[in-house]
């Protein structure tokens, strides 16, 4: 396979930007060679029914990760290629000049999951995190179903218990949320989220409000409102231990100040936030999405599949494709010129 290198040019438009990336998330890419790839697909053999990239049959073989079948949700999400059916591994490697907010970079390559999502003829709420979903008929609720079986990236389960917890913890906690986002407030009532059991949990409305809709397609997991204000959950398995109605306040405070924070609300955040529901650094909040985060140093920032991502494409292959992704913070045009002209790295993100 041709390296994606050849195709990058500091010049790019955004849109041709986001072309290529499909193309190359549709067939895979890399930098491994292919008989390094072939003797990784030979160590261990593929589950029956779902396929899944080698370097996670490896770690199924040494009975580091559950089978493929134990980590994908009861119903995946079915995904139809852009082109064609992919191939496996591959690490990408992306420069970008923003000093301000790398994350862009980052989501232009690694996406972000909400809720519900756009079909490629940009109609909007389909199911994507949720199976499915009903709006009442009057308009003053919905109710979203998970997909059961569908697990956080650390293998918890993903449940209503964390739409209720951010609720009540954390959206309706004024220390956490000084300053209440938007999104719940509808002419000036709030939403409330009801737990029904499990895998099912209910958004009543203080009135019709057919448009809430419209949030679902951008709640993509939770952090501070003034980054992003359409969160509506949270991992509580994880999140709980640094809350202290959950554990103890003066343990909490102590790992905060020793963190370098001044309290344990912003020891919290740190902990907890991801950027538009993407893994922002390693040994943090579980995340939904494609890829967690394992190495931020002040000039990278290197991400890899998440074993327990939901979705698979049409051959049963579970996605991602690509292995990791590597964001590099470089400042001179000069040295990403020559860096894309040599083959050293495959996308370019200039802000």
């Amino acid at each position: 396979m041709k390296s994606l290198a050849k195709r990058v040019r500091c010049t790019l438009a955004l849109a041709l930007m986001f072309g290529v990336a499909f193309s190359a998330a549709a067939k895979g890419a890399g930098d491994e060679p292919e008989a390094e790839e072939a003797q990784r697909t030979q160590e261990a053999a593929a589950e029956p029914g779902y396929s899944e990239a080698p370097m996670l049959r490896n770690l199924v073989a040494a009975g580091k990760l559950p089978p493929v079948q134990e980590r994908l949700p009861d119903q995946p999400l079915v995904v139809e290629p852009y082109q064609e059916v992919g191939t496996y591994g591959g690490t990408i490697h992306v420069n970008t000049n923003s000093t301000i907010n790398p994350g862009w970079s980052y989501m232009s390559m690694a996406g972000s999951d909400a809720l519900l999502t756009f079909n490629r003829d940009l109609s909007w709420g389909h199911p994507n995190i949720v199976e499915s979903y009903d709006l009442a008929e009057d308009g003053m609720s919905v109710t979203l179903y998970l997909r059961k079986g569908l697990k956080w990236s650390d293998g918890a389960p993903f449940t209503s218990e964390d739409f209720v917890y951010y609720y009540d913890q954390v959206l309706l906690n004024e220390e956490l949320t000084p300053r209440m986002p938007p999104w719940p407030q509808i002419k000036g009532g709030l939403v409330k989220f009801v737990q029904v059991d499990d895998y099912t949990v209910r958004w009543d409305l203080p009135t019709s409000f057919p448009s809430i809709v419209g949030q679902l397609n951008g709640s993509v997991g939770q952090q501070p409102s003034i980054a992003w204000p359409w969160g509506s959950y949270q991992a509580a398995h994880y999140a709980k231990q640094l809350h202290p109605d959950f554990a103890d306040k003066t343990e909490i405070e102590k790992k905060a100040k020793e963190a370098g924070f001044e309290n344990w609300t912003q020891y919290y955040w740190d902990r907890t936030e991801a950027l538009f529901g993407m893994s922002l650094k390693p040994n943090a909040e579980p995340v939904l999405s494609a890829y967690v985060c394992v190495e931020k140093t002040t000039d990278s920032w290197t991400v890899e599949r998440n074993p327990y991502y939901f979705k698979v494409d049409t051959a049963g292959n579970q996605l991602p494709y690509i292995d990791r992704i590597v964001l590099h913070l470089v400042q001179s045009p000069d040295v990403t010129q020559g860096q894309a002209i040599t083959g050293e790295i495959d996308w370019v993100w200039l802000l």
